[in-house]
């Protein structure tokens, strides 16, 4: 008979394999559907899960609950908007192809958004123990990875002093992105608590940001001073606040003008975490360096920004001229060797 363990929402079951009375999570919080699996292992017949009906608004409010951030809310928005009210099952290959033609966006924005709904099916089947069809499996389109859009130091500075002075917070955004490299929901979430001016760094814990493992971002002369004069006027815990010291929500639109004023075209928020990476290889800064300063978990993904730094490149090949010396200096004078 099923039975829960303390702590698990699942029913746990128990049957006989050959002699040895195993015991396994059911992977549901319905009683009969874990029945149902139980009389099958024991019969050792085959068991075929009962398809759950559950709506989008369902599955997306689940894993909303679960991981409340500001990147879900924006993807999860357009999906309730073109699918709500239709159940999981419903949404077809041609609805998602309806979908990606109707939102005329870019690739990279159709799989965030259709990510996340996978992203919710998968989480519902595994945490809830719900039995949904995976409907978005071959329907994301492929991310290209190649985009890096960088701003030249005389842009930045454009776009620093685009920024009007409704918006302070936004200049500072802009100045410890620069030179930190951090993401913008690292920025907009950062506390004082975090922040160590004595040793030069922000301190991160697993789950303040997207690595999931503790890290430090080192402060360079200009985010220490910055941050130490924004300290002095701190009127709560967030480092980037309002005047009113609340926390800043959204910076899209205050960034977006400020970027026309600067005549700076196709730059987000994000663009300045790449521009951060590529000013450290154009300045001869190591690979694995940046690699660590940017808490990439792949060195691959620190590769894309090698291409910046060609003097760094010549100068590698270039140790090969004193590594072994040849005989002669062209092919033309090559010794006959018939």
């Amino acid at each position: 008979m099923p039975y829960r363990k303390e702590g698990s929402q699942n029913w746990y079951i128990t049957w006989t394999d050959g002699g040895i009375q195993r015991t396994r999570s059911s992977r549901t919080t319905d009683y009969t559907e874990a029945k149902r699996l139980e009389n099958a292992l024991r019969s050792r017949q085959q068991y075929q899960p009962v398809a759950e009906t559950k709506s989008i608004e369902a599955v997306l409010g689940a894993l909303l609950k679960a991981r409340p951030t500001e990147k879900n809310g924006f993807s999860a928005k357009p999906l309730l908007l073109h699918f709500g009210g239709l159940m999981i099952e419903e949404i077809t290959p041609d609805k998602i192809t309806l979908y990606k033609q109707s939102r005329g966006v870019s690739d990279s924005t159709l799989n965030k958004e259709l990510g996340l709904l996978r992203t919710a099916i998968r989480y519902c089947n595994q945490e809830m123990g719900w039995n949904l069809p995976e409907v978005t499996k071959g329907r994301i389109p492929r991310e290209n990875k190649g985009r890096i859009r960088w701003i030249t130091k005389d842009e930045g500075v454009r776009l620093i002093e685009s920024v009007t002075k409704r918006a302070p917070y936004l200049q500072d955004f802009i100045v410890l992105a620069l030179n930190t490299g951090m993401r913008k929901g690292e920025l907009l979430s950062l506390t004082w608590q975090r922040v160590d001016l004595f040793n030069r760094v922000i301190h991160f814990d697993p789950k303040d940001h997207k690595s999931r493992t503790y890290a430090a971002v080192p402060l360079n002369n200009t985010a220490h001073s910055l941050l130490t004069a924004l300290l002095k006027g701190a009127k709560g815990d967030y480092v980037i606040h309002r005047n009113s010291g609340e926390p800043v929500g959204d910076i899209r639109k205050g960034f977006r003008l400020a970027c026309e004023r600067a005549g700076i075209d196709n730059f987000t928020p994000h663009d300045l975490r790449h521009t951060c990476a590529s000013w450290l290889a154009q300045a001869g800064v190591p690979i694995i360096t940046i690699k660590e300063i940017m808490r990439h978990s792949d060195i691959t993904t620190t590769m894309r920004y090698a291409h910046l730094a060609p003097k760094d490149l010549a100068a590698g090949v270039g140790m090969l001229d004193t590594a072994v010396k040849l005989p002669y200096s062209s092919a033309r004078t090559c010794p006959n060797t018939a």
